[in-house]
């Protein structure tokens, strides 16, 4: 059971730090963007985990949890959105076969598994992977680039306060639609 408490909590702290991001806006003689850039990326995990958690257990209105799971996820996508990971991944996993690779042609003496196959073999993985990630990492920027678009995140905050100050009455935006 996922408490009330947590979920008002969420949603109000969520929408506090979307409403100051938005707000604040971009400006280079200050660190505030960047304290409030980790504090969404910390916020935004912290609501997508509490949404997937009440959606899971079936608790509170539709509502609800797409805001705790579309604001976190506006935050932490915001936070994310220029870490550049799929050349690290990909060097990691194709350094990891090659060297699996080379430990199973030691092990057991496997003599097909020369330099040159495992070499072949780690880079073909290391290109499958890399393209897996790009797309993977496209695609969280742009999430990125339209969910952390100043006023559409204002306006999610609006809403995730509205949202946690009708929750505390009994009531939803769900119940008002429906």
């Amino acid at each position: 059971m996922v408490d009330l408490n947590i979920v008002e909590a969420g949603l109000v702290v969520g929408g506090l730090v979307a409403i100051a991001s938005a707000w604040y806006g971009r400006k280079e003689s200050s660190s505030w963007d960047e304290v409030l850039l980790f504090l969404g990326f910390i916020v935004g995990m912290a609501m997508i985990a509490i949404g997937v958690l009440a959606w899971s257990a079936g608790e509170y209105d539709f509502s609800t949890r797409f805001i705790l799971i579309f604001l976190g996820l506006s935050l932490f996508l915001r936070a994310i959105k220029g870490i550049k990971l799929a050349a690290l991944i990909a060097l990691i996993v194709g350094g990891a076969v090659g060297y699996g690779l080379y430990w199973l042609s030691m092990a057991y003496e496997l003599e097909f598994l020369s330099t040159t196959v495992i070499l072949v073999v780690a880079f073909i993985v290391l290109i499958i992977v890399y393209v897996i990630f790009k797309f993977a990492e496209d695609l969280m920027d742009m999430g990125g680039f339209i969910l952390g678009f100043r006023p559409l995140q204002f306006v999610m905050g609006l809403v995730a306060l509205i949202e946690a100050a009708l929750l505390l009455a009994n009531y939803s935006i769900w119940y008002f639609l429906g």
